[in-house]
């Protein structure tokens, strides 16, 4: 039974449609999409060094020669054309004007302590380049232990065959073997003496270059 007072509504239904929606600009897809960009080569760069750290004081710190390296590292902007780099008396790297000079006392050290370690070498058992030239005629090794074959030798109180520096064979009486022996213990006080005179001279001198171009040289005793 209806009810006369009741409206009757139509309910609106979509209905469905075959249309296509509009088509879309093809400008604004290719605005929408951006290719991505590759980044441009590392180019390396010849005559330069990139260092981790440049100091206040000049010094420069760790370095390559890879410009690549140097961006990978981060030290692209601590870039210092290898012209403009010079290195002091310790072998550190300092920009151009920036090096430390050595001082006077410095110097005397370094020269007072390679005259040190170049004596040392005569002080040890065995040196092969301590010897002398004999009065006899020959050269002989000097050191210390050459000097303990030649008391052995006259131990035995008898001529015998003796083999010099040059490894030739020498006959040889006691008194020619008590005068090598003198011989060498006179170049091992002559080398002191030498060792003394050059610890004088390099403590009186007052150049530093003049220090460091100090020859340091022992001459073996000629008797001949």
């Amino acid at each position: 039974m209806s009810d006369e007072n009741n409206e009757n509504v139509e309910l609106e239904v979509e209905k469905p449609t075959d249309e296509l929606p509009p088509a879309t600009d093809e400008n604004e897809i290719v605005e929408d999409f951006e290719e991505p960009v590759e980044p441009e080569p590392i180019k390396q760069v010849f005559g330069v060094y990139y260092y981790d750290k440049i100091f206040d004081d000049g010094r420069l710190g760790q370095f390559t020669e890879s410009t690549q390296l140097a961006y990978q590292l981060g030290w692209q902007d601590n870039v210092i054309q290898q012209a403009d780099t010079e290195k002091d008396w310790r072998g550190y790297t300092y920009v151009k004007g920036y090096a430390q000079a050595k001082s006077l006392e410095v110097a005397k050290q370094q020269k007072l302590s390679q005259l040190k370690q170049e004596s040392e070498k005569y002080s040890a058992y065995e040196c092969e380049t301590m010897f002398v030239v004999s009065s006899l005629g020959f050269k002989i090794n000097a050191d210390h232990k050459s000097q303990d074959n030649i008391r052995g030798l006259i131990a035995l109180n008898a001529p015998t065959a003796f083999k010099d520096f040059d490894n030739q064979f020498h006959q040889v009486s006691v008194d020619d073997l008590n005068t090598l022996l003198d011989e060498c213990y006179a170049n091992g006080a002559n080398l002191y003496q030498q060792k003394f005179k050059m610890e004088l001279e390099i403590s009186q001198l007052q150049n530093v270059e003049e220090i460091d171009n100090y020859p340091i040289v022992f001459t073996m005793a000629d008797f001949s």
